[in-house]
């Protein structure tokens, strides 16, 4: 997104919360967070929030809002359609073929991340459960930070894991926010 889509996206918080004031580095942060979000998507998670917020957003709030909205554009399967995915791979008998292409690349990479078809088919049902939450939670979230920083979905052992949470982002986004304030 523009600078200029940015600033008009902003500005929605501004007219939402006229008696708040807030300092020039709040929007150098948020410009620095969300730049590689498409302005729709920042757009439509302000008005989330300000439909069911109280306060000022915090980036935090923004990034809750982002994620809850990329996951209904992007279609990011619930852990329901995900189950039933990797289990209809795994009853797919010996000498059977399937096809990658025919699930979501997301179920592959959770299935994947689970030890792959074999794995996931001799897993008793209670640690294929739990297996099962821990994979979605990290690859949709690793999913939703590819589309937030604006990068290509990628398998998720391929990545440093200090900054698949994102953390790492908010750090040297809000450290260049600080020196360029103090530079002003």
């Amino acid at each position: 997104m523009t600078k200029k889509e940015f600033q008009k996206a902003f500005s929605l918080i501004f007219a939402a919360y006229p008696l708040i004031e807030f300092p020039p580095i709040t929007q150098k942060l948020h410009f620095k967070m969300f730049k590689n979000l498409d302005c729709t998507v920042y757009q439509k998670a302000i008005m989330k929030y300000i439909d069911h917020g109280k306060f000022p957003p915090s980036v935090a709030d923004i990034v809750a809002c982002v994620n809850e909205v990329l996951s209904v554009e992007q279609n990011i399967p619930t852990i329901e359609d995900v189950k039933q995915e990797i289990s209809t791979i795994v009853e797919t008998s010996l000498g059977q073929s399937w096809s990658r292409a025919d699930y979501n690349p997301i179920t592959i990479e959770i299935m994947n991340e689970m030890g792959g078809k074999y794995d996931c088919g001799l897993m008793p049902q209670q640690e294929f459960e739990k297996k099962l939450k821990t994979c979605y939670r990290q690859v949709t979230g690793h999913f939703k930070n590819c589309l937030l920083e604006g990068r290509e979905f990628t398998d998720v052992n391929l990545i440093d894991n200090s900054n698949r949470s994102g953390s790492s982002s908010l750090v040297n986004a809000l450290s260049d926010g600080l020196s360029e304030l103090d530079e002003d």
